[in-house]
């Protein structure tokens, strides 16, 4: 962490206090200078609380919540940890397994995908045991599922990144990376990714699984982000506190800002982009000048953020190696 993030940490710890939010020192260090930079005023939190809708506790587990994944599914949520996978519905019981699964973990179609011990893996989500899909030497960087297809971003001892998918039940290069990969995602038959060259520097890079040719947008200044996720209507990035939310055509041919300006780390998108802040969830939509808020949340900082249109689901680290679950139901406009 830089240095004056060191000196100011102390400070942003006492205004998290005073909101009744404790900040844990596992947050990676781009969270923890954002909430130091914005961190909400007490008198407004407090008036965001009277005037926010009811958040239900759905699980609560010792667990990291920082190893945790949220995969929505048609009705309710899938949890997983290290070692369980939860399904988590409306009007129903919790439903967990025991499974070693690790920090490598996707969704592809009706089930679990996961690396362990030099292969990798599927298991349904519903019923059903864990089935071999290929051996895969060493544990993807970033593992990505969609309804079709299996990909992941491997890094190889030399520090070279490259893009592979599962094709006819064996590991395929799709593609090497000349930079570092920082995140990604998958969308159909394509792969998405921040690529870096330099701590200043960054690209959004489109690699379809079918062997065409990548496409790359042109360079952007500035940190380059952690968060990329897609929506319904194309690509969005958390750019960091100065740039925001910007969103990016399926194409890569056409970037706008959705909200510049505004803290959103975690980020989920279904038909708004849903944000985490410090103390709670806010929800950025074009038609407003500014977020709405959505939900608060005081028992600790927000880990991981799922949602679709009509919920959010939120991984909220409690503290002493423990994780909550929590869930809002979604209004319109």
């Amino acid at each position: 962490m830089p240095l004056q993030h060191q000196l100011l940490a102390p400070l942003a710890m006492g205004l998290a206090a005073a909101i009744g939010y404790a900040i844990t020192p596992e947050p990676s260090a781009d969270l923890a200078a954002d909430a130091i930079r914005l961190a909400p005023a007490p008198a407004l939190m407090d008036q965001r609380r009277q005037t926010l809708p009811t958040v239900s506790t759905l699980y609560a587990a010792d667990a990291s919540a920082y190893g945790a994944h949220l995969f929505p599914l048609e009705e309710g949520v899938a949890l997983t940890t290290d070692s369980e996978l939860t399904l988590l519905r409306p009007g129903q019981s919790p439903k967990t397994r025991s499974l070693e699964l690790g920090p490598a973990v996707a969704r592809h179609g009706d089930s679990i995908v996961f690396w362990r011990s030099g292969k990798l893996l599927a298991v349904p989500l519903v019923g059903g045991g864990e089935r071999e899909l290929s051996p895969l030497a060493r544990m993807p960087q970033h593992l990505l599922g969609s309804d079709t297809h299996v990909a992941w971003v491997e890094r190889d001892e030399a520090g070279a990144f490259s893009v592979h998918a599962l094709s006819a039940g064996a590991p395929t290069l799709v593609h090497r990376a000349r930079e570092s990969i920082r995140t990604a995602t998958i969308v159909d038959e394509t792969v998405y990714a921040i690529s870096s060259s330099s701590p200043g520097r960054w690209t959004l890079i489109a690699v379809p699984l079918d062997g065409r040719a990548p496409t790359v947008t042109s360079p952007h200044a500035g940190r380059p982000p952690s968060m990329l996720t897609a929506g319904q209507d194309g690509l969005y990035v958390y750019a960091g506190p100065k740039h925001g939310v910007l969103r990016l055509s399926f194409d890569l041919a056409r970037e706008e800002a959705v909200m510049p300006g505004e803290i959103c780390t975690p980020m989920a998108v279904a038909d708004r982009v849903v944000c985490a802040q410090v103390g709670g969830l806010v929800e950025l939509d074009p038609t407003r000048k500014a977020p709405r808020p959505l939900a608060g949340e005081g028992a600790g900082p927000i880990a991981s953020l799922a949602a679709k249109d009509t919920h959010a689901y939120w991984i909220t680290d409690s503290g002493a190696h423990r994780l909550t679950v929590r869930s809002l139901a979604r209004s319109g406009p």
